[in-house]
């Protein structure tokens, strides 16, 4: 089953290869350079380097299927419309997507984003010091490594702000918080994945969380601004919506934090308080 399992993904990443070449066949501005490993933990979606000819600067692309749940009408006028929103977002703790396009190949419709080109990573390559274009299911087998509590005061608070940003701006629920799409630049947290909350798909955390958001789906950022804390203190993830009284001794050390926790976790039955609280 694994050999099967093996040879499956290296036939969708072939295939995810040809329709990248084929993609930016069309372009004048991007040069085809490296198929990346599957770096993320979406199993469609594949991640490239590419050139900008523009620039001189390489970039990541990444494709991936859009989802059946997508509620937008993924054509040239809702593409130009994502594009403006994009560029409009110009935040020192947003993760800027320099270019997105809406392809169909073979009648199934993709999604092309092209953003900037990080070699050190995210907050998760952080925690667990691994190497970003390694594989997903092999780069974060061991156990992180918690970070200290005035890197946690100031990431989280870049990552507040950002998250305050967005919701300024008009931008829905920013449901796809986690560490690895939180950008790690020049020692700074930038906030990356919006097209992700657009296009509707299934965050990563929604198993886990889904009892907590029977009431309100907008519960879901101080939710996951919660378990990102934990994770950037202790250096592993929660298995379960809210912190155990176990998983608050392993963080004993950064009392603040877990005086935060306890404000987002304890409040009153199904009730989160806002990021701005």
């Amino acid at each position: 089953m694994e050999m099967d399992q093996k040879r499956q993904r290296e036939v969708n990443r072939n295939l995810a290869l040809i329709n990248c070449q084929y993609y930016l066949r069309g372009s004048s501005r991007y040069i085809f350079q490296h198929h990346l490993n599957d770096i993320g933990s979406r199993l469609e979606k594949h991640w490239f380097l590419i050139q900008d000819t523009t620039t001189k600067t390489e970039r990541l692309l990444t494709m991936a299927p859009i989802n059946a749940n997508c509620l937008v009408n993924c054509n040239a006028a809702t593409q130009w419309a994502f594009l403006e929103i994009f560029l409009a977002f110009q935040h020192p703790y947003i993760y800027p997507i320099l270019d997105i396009t809406f392809i169909t190949l073979a009648d199934r419709q993709y999604v092309v984003t092209v953003m900037p080109f990080n070699e050190k990573g995210s907050l998760k390559d952080l925690l667990y010091r691994s190497h970003c274009q390694d594989n997903w299911s092999e780069k974060y087998n061991t156990s992180g490594h918690g970070l200290d509590e005035l890197q946690v005061k100031q990431l989280g608070r870049e990552i507040l702000e950002g998250i305050m940003f967005l919701e300024d701006q008009g931008f829905p629920p920013f449901d796809h918080l986690h560490s690895a799409n939180v950008i790690i630049q020049n020692g700074v947290a930038r906030i990356s994945g919006l097209e992700g909350t657009l296009l509707g798909v299934t965050p990563q955390i929604y198993p886990v969380i889904k009892k907590c958001l029977r009431y309100s789906w907008e519960s879901i950022v101080p939710i996951t601004f919660g378990h990102l804390l934990f994770e950037m203190t202790s250096g592993y993830t929660l298995s379960t919506a809210h912190p155990s009284e176990k998983n608050y001794s392993d963080i004993s050390c950064c009392p603040q934090v877990i005086k935060v926790l306890k404000f987002i976790f304890e409040q009153e039955q199904y009730r989160y308080p806002s990021i701005q609280e």
